[in-house]
């Protein structure tokens, strides 16, 4: 049967709401996509002076959106929700908020990583029900980086502040990697494996893994797509928490 003119408009209507909300938002409310991204704000280009900008990274404004985001399809149902997460990392109070929102979600959320979860973003994925990497995407962590200023007395309470995020991203990797079963440091002692991210940590700064050491280590559930003979199955299966 040919299509009605009020269905057309009805489509058409469709389309303009979700493109909408896709590029002013970071959602997909019809079929339950976030997309964790750096937000680019209203006074920047593309580029400037002939030169790309950096990604900004987890800040105030892309927790805010993305929590205001989150809930919006936790009104809606409870049906699984998928995070595509393409971030460098960033701020640390902002990415435990990210991470808080997510962890407390009462709908199953999954998410995929593109390029790389290192620093906050590799915190960020452990706080999913399903943690995905993208086939040529890598892990990356380290105790992270900040600046003080100000009279004596208030660095040293900045310093002690920064030491509590230290200690809350070591629990949240330690938390991961002995309670992802068949893996390989499942059921180990904390204090053990405290004792091997620090080592790792001094020596190296900044630890990388690949996408398959990310699941050996338990810090992953798995590649996109190996388990699966075609990639429309694996965009099939992804959402299955």
């Amino acid at each position: 049967m040919p299509t009605s003119k009020k269905q057309i408009e009805l489509n058409r209507a469709y389309q303009n709401d979700v493109l909408y909300e896709l590029h002013e938002h970071h959602v997909d409310l019809y079929n339950r996509d976030l997309y964790l991204v750096g937000e680019v704000g209203p006074d920047y280009s593309c580029r400037v002076a002939g030169e790309i900008l950096p990604d900004p990274g987890v800040d105030y404004q892309m927790s805010s959106t993305f929590i205001m985001n989150l809930n919006k399809l936790v009104h809606i149902s409870n049906e699984p929700i998928l995070i595509h997460m393409k971030t460098c990392g960033g701020d640390c109070t902002e990415g435990f908020a990210i991470y808080d929102a997510i962890k407390t979600c009462p709908a199953p959320v999954v998410i995929l990583s593109y390029t790389h979860a290192r620093s906050m973003s590799s915190i960020i994925l452990q706080a999913a029900d399903k943690r995905v990497l993208m086939p040529n995407s890598h892990f990356m962590f380290h105790r992270g980086e900040t600046e003080f200023s100000g009279e004596t007395r208030a660095v040293r309470s900045q310093v002690r502040f920064f030491e509590m995020y230290e200690q809350l991203m070591l629990a949240v990797y330690i938390d991961a990697m002995k309670a992802t079963p068949g893996r390989k440091y499942y059921n180990s002692s904390p204090d053990a494996l405290k004792i091997l991210l620090e080592k790792r940590m001094g020596n190296e700064v900044d630890v990388f893994l690949t996408a398959r050491e990310t699941i050996k280590w338990g810090l992953a559930d798995e590649i996109f797509g190996e388990a699966d003979e075609t990639w429309k199955a694996a965009w099939k299966r992804l959402r299955k928490v």
